[in-house]
């Protein structure tokens, strides 16, 4: 599972939030920035591939 957080603009072009934003407990922004990022989701999903084939 990956969380990321996502504002539009005017012309509802999507780009990346900061989650400092937000009032999460630094608990909370620490799990979403290491455990539920962009970058770790991926990380597994390919690993995950790379045992099915």
């Amino acid at each position: 599972m990956g969380i990321c957080f996502l504002d539009f603009d005017e012309s509802n072009k999507p780009s990346f939030t900061n989650i400092n934003k937000f009032d999460f407990s630094d608990e909370t922004k620490n799990l979403l920035r290491n455990d539920f990022s962009l970058n770790n989701f991926l990380d597994k999903f390919a690993h995950l591939v790379n045992l099915k084939s």
